[in-house]
């Protein structure tokens, strides 16, 4: 049983693998192809996967290392390959972005900070999460997990997903559809959601004219999924009091585009959560013991949704 880790940290991955035998490491394709053989499994990020694959090298299985697998969906399909995901260990890390964020919004810290420096003894009321209303695009794994520490803000939590059905940690869950009726209250509204051709251009101009003026929005899915010039249009105007971006359409994201000189923009280069090898290997091995005893593995991608 033969087994390529393909991602630019492959290195980092030896001391987790272990258990894993006949494993071969290399950050890029150049380095994989001066192995002269196909390899039964794929641990891979998925944009090299692909590069993997149109070499008409086909393994049995692909996990990958990142929670989207965008990039490889489309060439694994075609060729019947089994792609398996990543699931609970972004949850806490993007939580943690995510609050970083709000709670900088409702105390206002850097008000404290300056005074500070001035040597200023300045009280201020400050603002609370408690009752606020977050919205939440993407009741999936990550969107749950935001959900369950919103709630002990004492926010009040709504759900939205392509069925609508009740999902963990949400006082309400909603359908796609009915995304703009509950966004009328809301005091931010987070998009948690991968890149398909159902999400793309989801939050567009109608979608963003539904949020109240004083709202935020933050987006840790993909960049797709947020129509970049009607964002601009509403940062410009202020239909939307702030917006915090950590995915784009291209990335890195281009100097000349506008969202860096956007008003009340915040930009972040895709580290809402990152790849760790510890937390990948830990899932990879556990489906390994699957793969190798028949069992069905876990976090088995639907290539046709895209997730």
């Amino acid at each position: 049983m033969s087994i390529l880790v393909l991602c630019e940290d492959a290195p980092d991955y030896a001391e987790f693998l272990e258990p894993a035998t006949d494993t071969v490491f290399a950050r890029n394709l150049q380095h994989a192809n001066t192995e002269k053989r196909s390899f039964e499994i794929l641990l891979a990020q998925p944009d090299l996967a692909v590069q993997y694959l149109r070499t008409g090298r086909t393994p049995h299985w692909i996990q990958s290392t990142w929670a989207g697998i965008e990039p490889l969906a489309q060439e694994a399909l075609a060729k019947r390959v089994l792609i398996t995901g990543i699931k609970g260990i972004f949850g806490p890390l993007i939580a943690e972005y995510v609050f970083a964020y709000l709670l900088d919004d409702v105390r206002d810290l850097n008000r404290t900070w300056q005074a500070q420096s001035t040597k200023q003894w300045q009280p201020y009321l400050p603002g609370t999460l408690q009752n606020r209303h977050l919205v939440i695009v993407g009741t999936g794994s990550i969107g749950q997990h935001v959900a369950a520490v919103a709630r002990t803000f004492q926010m009040r939590v709504t759900g939205v997903s392509r069925s609508g059905a009740t999902s963990s940690g949400f006082d309400a869950t909603v359908s796609v559809s009915q995304l703009p009726d509950v966004l009328h209250d809301a005091d931010y509204c987070l998009v948690a959601l991968p890149g398909t051709a159902e999400t793309t251009g989801l939050i567009d101009a109608d979608v963003l004219a539904a949020l109240p003026r004083e709202a935020m929005l933050l987006n840790i899915g993909r960049g797709v999924t947020v129509d970049e010039d009607a964002l601009i249009a509403a940062m410009k105007s202020q239909r939307l009091r702030k917006a915090v971006l950590d995915v784009f359409q291209t990335e890195p994201l281009p100097s000349e585009n506008p969202l860096w000189d956007s008003p009340a923009t915040y930009i972040t280069p895709h580290l809402s959560a990152v790849s760790r090898p510890q937390d990948i290997a830990t899932i990879f091995l556990r489906n390994l013991d699957r793969y190798r005893s028949g069992t069905t593995l876990e976090y088995v991608v639907d290539l046709q949704r895209g997730y």
